[in-house]
């Protein structure tokens, strides 16, 4: 899980990334940014400001919590398929 507070910095939030298996991009709309935003923060070319680094996270966090809740209902859906 994500750990809010633990510092960003931009080889965490390139690991965050991958480990939710997100691409530069896909995390780009799901934050209202662009590609290119996302790449110069991982690349450390953009400092991480407290604003970048809040958007980040959050948008990191929402995804990561929605894709652990459609896999709950999923495993919730399978348990009431087998009784």
């Amino acid at each position: 899980m994500i750990d809010p507070m633990v510092l960003m910095t931009p080889a965490r939030m390139r690991q965050y990334r991958k480990r939710l298996g997100l691409r530069q991009s896909d995390l780009a709309e799901l934050a209202g940014s662009d590609r290119g935003f996302v790449r110069n923060l991982e690349l450390g070319r953009l400092a991480m400001s407290p604003r970048s680094e809040a958007l980040m996270l959050l948008t990191m966090i929402r995804f990561e919590r929605r894709a652990l809740e459609a896999e709950r209902d999923s495993k919730k859906a399978l348990d009431g398929e087998t009784s």
